[in-house]
């Protein structure tokens, strides 16, 4: 797996949501691992425990990774306890 990606995907949510984003996370999370066999990590900024980040390293097929996200974060209506609606996702590749 010498040439996996990392998927990085940042966004806020308000103080008000996080107990429900946090549940709609973890169930995404649990999603990805059965379909993808990839596990996310959840982190939040430290001066800022409104952005929240996803990791999802050692990701081997990221576009059909990323289709299957996608599909999971519709399912799963992530984006409604988002501020903005906007995850913005970036993807890495070693150098």
């Amino acid at each position: 797996m010498a040439d996996a990606c990392s998927v990085y995907i940042y966004y806020r949510v308000a103080a008000a949501q996080q107990a429900a984003a946090r549940e709609r996370v973890t169930q995404l999370f649990a999603q990805l691992a059965a379909q993808s066999g990839i596990h996310g990590r959840l982190l939040c900024r430290r001066d800022d425990d409104t952005t929240w980040m996803e990791v999802y390293a050692a990701v081997s097929a990221p576009e059909a990774f990323l289709a299957q996200l996608k599909a999971a974060e519709t399912t799963l209506a992530l984006a409604s306890l988002i501020e903005g609606g906007q995850r913005h996702v970036e993807v890495f590749q070693p150098r």
